[in-house]
């Protein structure tokens, strides 16, 4: 009986070890970056992403605040343009007759100051 084992080949157990300590490395390094990742590097860019977003939220609410009051601040003017507009009217409602009657006593007086011209001229006019 032989001793059956085959040619060439031959177990040697350093190599084994190496291998096994090798592979061990591999799994170790990815399963420490894979842990390391998940529970370190992956909050801290979930926080960052967080607080983009939250930052964007707070600018938004700041800008609708802000378009608030600039559209209360035009209703506001509209208001006291329409106010000061129909006080004007109440107040310059008199004055309009006032400046009727001014104007008509102007032409009475210019008609007044032209009426020897005209006297004369139609006296002219008869003789």
């Amino acid at each position: 009986m032989g001793g059956g084992g085959s040619k060439g080949t031959s177990f040697n157990p350093i190599d084994y070890i190496n291998e096994g300590i090798r592979r061990g490395k591999r799994e170790m390094e990815r399963f420490l970056i894979k842990e390391f990742q998940k529970k370190v590097i992956d909050p801290i860019v979930n926080g960052i992403n967080n607080m983009g977003k939250d930052f964007t939220k707070v600018i938004n609410r700041l800008k609708k605040f802000g378009d608030a009051i600039d559209d209360t601040f035009d209703n506001v003017m509209k208001e006291l343009e329409n106010i000061i507009d129909d006080a004007y009217a109440e107040l310059s409602a008199p004055f309009a007759g006032i400046d009727n009657l001014i104007k008509d006593f102007q032409r009475m007086i210019c008609w007044f100051d032209t009426l020897p011209t005209r006297i004369s001229l139609i006296m002219s006019g008869i003789d």
